[in-house]
């Protein structure tokens, strides 16, 4: 059994007294454990699939990018700011109604999920192709609260179905 012991002097009339409390925190230990172990999970989980992560407080107007989330478009950890434009600038014009009208379905409960694929422009101006998954959190009222979410780079699929459909055209242009 864990036992959280707290004592205090007071004086009571004329006399010194000491003054125990003893609380049982087991626990409360047990439960900091497992938060330890889940946080840890997911860690070496993100650690594995190199995805970067996002964390949109909608309330508060304000976006956590992970430091690989930054990374993967050719950022230093602190080269982007904690804000919503910081993405949504970086959005390729052809794709940028799209993606923010499938979020805004997706704030509006129209769709279970949101999740797409779009190029964001890095560092260098060059464009990475991205499978965006992201998940929102509502209010009672139906208000949506946060989102949070996962980049992971697919530019090398991307390219290798550009070339798997360039080369069944020429077929298909040669038959």
């Amino acid at each position: 059994k864990k036992v959280l012991i707290s004592a205090e002097i007071i004086h009571f009339q004329t006399k010194a007294c000491v003054l125990l409390i003893a609380n049982d925190i087991g626990d409360r230990i047990a439960e900091q454990e497992k938060l330890r172990q889940s946080e840890e999970r997911w860690q070496l989980a993100l650690q594995g699939n190199s995805d970067g992560i996002w964390d949109w407080n909608i309330a508060a107007g304000k976006i956590f990018y992970s430091a690989r989330w930054k990374s993967m478009l050719g950022y230093g950890s602190d080269e982007i700011g904690h804000h919503r434009d910081e993405w949504k600038q970086r959005l390729h014009p052809q794709d940028r109604d799209r993606v923010l009208k499938s979020t805004q379905n997706h704030l509006e409960q129209k769709t279970p999920f949101f999740t797409e694929e779009y190029r964001l422009r890095c560092k260098d101006g060059q464009y990475k192709w991205i499978l965006d998954r992201g998940q929102a959190l509502w209010d009672e009222d139906g208000r949506p609260i946060r989102m949070v979410g996962s980049h992971t780079d697919i530019s090398e699929r991307k390219r290798n179905e550009a070339t798997i459909q360039g080369q069944e055209q020429f077929l298909r242009s040669i038959y």
